[in-house]
């Protein structure tokens, strides 16, 4: 999906987790992490993010998106996803699985659960 579409929309594009909805929550994953982008999500005054906090931590293939730290980074390795384990943490308030990646997205096809996730084409 072209996430880049939802971002051009402006100022408060996240509207309460719009960008996590698209497509039924499988395609994007607003990035509060990052200060600048956290501060746009909070200028539309709905949601449950208040504040950032930019302290958490990313892996290869769970990446911290915020706005509630945590060590995405200990949630790696083949099958860490398990069955979207990582965009799960913290009510899905803090960790992101890299699909894109060609290894993190293998890792996660191959983790022995059930799922819909398709891999990019080569």
């Amino acid at each position: 999906y072209n996430c880049l579409a939802v971002e051009s929309l402006g100022p408060g594009v996240d509207i309460d987790g719009f960008c996590q909805f698209v497509n039924g929550g499988q395609s994007c994953s607003w990035d509060y992490a990052n200060p600048y982008c956290c501060e746009k999500a909070l200028e539309d005054d709905l949601g449950l993010v208040k504040e950032c906090d930019p302290d958490g931590k990313s892996g290869k293939c769970c990446s911290y998106t915020g706005p509630v730290s945590w060590d995405c980074a200990s949630i790696e390795g083949a099958g860490g996803d398990t069955d979207l384990r990582c965009q799960s943490v913290n009510g899905g308030n803090s960790c992101s699985w890299d699909y894109t990646n060609e290894d993190c997205c293998e890792w996660a096809v191959s983790d022995g659960y059930p799922g819909t996730v398709m891999c990019p084409a080569e």
